[in-house]
């Protein structure tokens, strides 16, 4: 900061400005693609939290986000109001 002489306040010169930080990207959208992806159970998962799925062995999910590469976002293909966060090494995915 440069200290004006006539009135001994602060001012910013012209060319001095704040850089803002980008935006954080938003988490990558399976749905948004045109590839459906599902995947089926291999163990039953309890939820521990709100946020997360609850299921079955052999539930069929259908991915609706991926959180990041270990917890992704689904929802039970026979009852899609059942929709939360999921420990992908608890999955099979299919082709």
């Amino acid at each position: 900061p440069i200290t004006s002489k006539d009135t001994n306040t602060l001012t910013r010169p012209e060319s001095q400005t704040l850089e803002q930080s980008p935006a954080p990207a938003a988490p990558s959208s399976v749905a948004a693609s045109s590839t459906l992806v599902r995947c089926v159970a291999m163990y039953d998962c309890q939820a521990e939290f709100p946020n997360e799925l609850s299921f079955a062995k052999g539930e069929v999910l259908r991915i609706t986000r991926q959180e990041n590469e270990d917890w992704w976002e689904a929802e039970v293909e026979s009852e899609p109001s059942r929709r939360g966060l999921f420990p992908v090494s608890f999955v099979h995915f299919l082709t």
